[in-house]
């Protein structure tokens, strides 16, 4: 193949296409297993539902909650609880539609940012990567990640407080209720997604402003 005729958007136009093809065969595979009952998929299928709270132990409690663990260090060791997780070997329905609501909509977002793409490739390849749609389809993408990726994690860290309080004992330490629930999906800050759009914005309007000019160049020649 000589350089004249090789495609100038490889190989990024077949890494999105591979990408997407394992996406899709994935999905099919994953749905697959849970209805044959051999495996786990976005929250279905499996006999476990886990979840990792946040933890929010302070003073006494916080003592209380480590005293198993003292015994095994020296006096003058400090012991810092990271993480936690807890599990249900008997899940409810409503344990196991939380579990897959904390997976579900980041996998979508991705899977629909990367749908795009293809389309976005598909534009430049047949209209040129210059063409004026090529920057239309920038900012959907933009647009896409900027809105879709607030969404998908707020909705995310929504259902993860929610899951933890369907394990919680009311009015614990634990126990979240609606009102932090709400509030940990509004605080969610995606900052990757959030900084992915903003530039995918900002070279679609420098690509449109580009494209406008070249037409307006070839106007005047």
């Amino acid at each position: 193949m000589s350089r004249a005729s090789r495609n100038p958007l490889q190989p990024f136009s077949f890494a999105v296409r591979f990408v997407l093809v394992l996406l899709v065969t994935s999905t099919v595979v994953g749905v697959l297993l849970v209805v044959s009952k051999e495996g786990y998929f976005m929250g279905a299928g499996g006999s476990l539902v886990c979840t990792t709270p946040e933890l929010r132990f302070a003073g006494t409690e916080y003592d209380k909650g480590l005293t198993a663990y003292r015994e095994l260090v020296r006096p003058d060791t400090m012991i810092l609880m990271k993480s936690m997780q807890m599990c249900d070997d008997t899940p409810s329905m409503t344990q196991r539609a939380l579990d897959s609501m904390t997976q579900a909509p980041g996998f979508l977002l991705y899977f629909t940012v990367f749908f795009l793409f293809f389309r976005l490739l598909r534009t430049a390849e047949t209209d040129g990567p210059f063409s004026p749609l090529v920057a239309v389809r920038l900012r959907i993408i933009g647009w896409t990640l900027i809105v879709g990726g607030y969404l998908a994690h707020a909705v995310q860290d929504g259902m993860s407080a929610a899951l933890v309080d369907t394990f919680a004992v009311p009015g614990d330490l634990m126990h979240n209720g609606i009102g932090l629930i709400l509030l940990e999906g509004a605080l969610t800050l995606p900052l990757p997604d959030l900084l992915t759009g903003l530039g995918l914005l900002t070279i679609a309007r420098i690509m449109q402003v580009g494209a406008r000019m070249r037409d307006d160049l070839a106007g005047v020649v």
